[in-house]
């Protein structure tokens, strides 16, 4: 598992996507799903700042996800399941070191770790912790049974187009993905790691949704090769990105000069 979806979520995700194209109250409609069981309570934590009160913060488990996912189209019992799992990876340890982590980012950050985003320079520390606890949802997920009509594809953006992305899988899966939503997720750039759940709607109608993912290994940079790198597909990675970065080398021409005695 090279790359797996980012392992928390807000609570207003959670409510979207109960009714997505909806801006529903969150306060009623979360109290509509936790009245039937089909989310977690979510974690509160404080957030603090030179060692003062900066704000609270709600984690839920991506779990939840599944679980309103389910109970939107009507398969109440599995997604009780997924919410009971959500509420024991919540209080799980791998949750907890999160949460340490998180509480000593200031609010904005903070925020922005809970949508998918890492600001730059963060600690190991606070990298190890998100892995941990998405290699801990993923072995959840996969214990409960998944419905035939979602599809999740995890993988990288190997190609950049005008009005569309590409995410390439593992699996050697391409799917096309609107740019405005990898923009949305801010996975918009070359080699950035993305999650797409498809929902099939009917033989010719189908419902996406794009969410941030993360690599579960960090990867120190290799050293460029045109051979080590199979012809197809072209995909770009982390690694082409920073190398396309920056001010290019000034071109240097060496040109003979005859010197006659």
């Amino acid at each position: 598992m090279e790359i797996a979806p980012w392992p928390i979520v807000p609570r207003q995700q959670v409510v979207r996507a109960f009714s997505p194209g909806h801006a529903p109250k969150s306060d009623s409609a979360y109290r509509t799903l936790k009245g039937h069981g089909w989310a977690s309570d979510g974690v509160n934590f404080a957030v603090r700042s030179r060692g003062k009160l900066a704000g609270t913060l709600t984690l839920f488990s991506r779990l939840n996800l599944e679980s309103v996912w389910l109970a939107r189209v009507g398969d109440s019992k599995a997604a009780v399941r997924f919410a009971k799992a959500a509420k024991s990876l919540e209080s799980s340890h791998a949750f907890k070191v999160l949460e340490s982590n998180l509480s000593s980012l200031g609010v904005h950050d903070a925020e922005g770790v809970l949508n998918g985003n890492v600001p730059g320079g963060a600690s190991s520390g606070l990298w190890k912790a998100l892995r941990e606890l998405a290699q801990e949802t993923e072995r959840q997920w996969s214990k409960l049974a998944a419905h035939s009509q979602f599809e999740l594809v995890t993988g990288r953006v190997s190609e950049i187009h005008e009005s569309f992305v590409v995410v390439h899988s593992e699996g050697s899966l391409s799917i096309a993905v609107p740019r405005w939503m990898a923009v949305a997720i801010r996975r918009d750039a070359p080699g950035s790691a993305m999650a797409v759940v498809t929902e099939r709607l009917d033989q010719a109608g189908v419902m996406m949704e794009a969410l941030p993912a993360l690599e579960m290994e960090e990867r120190p940079p290799v050293a460029f090769s045109p051979f080590g790198r199979p012809a197809s597909p072209p995909l770009l990675s982390a690694g082409d990105e920073q190398r396309l970065k920056g001010r290019p080398a000034e071109l240097k021409i060496l040109v003979p000069v005859t010197i006659e005695a």
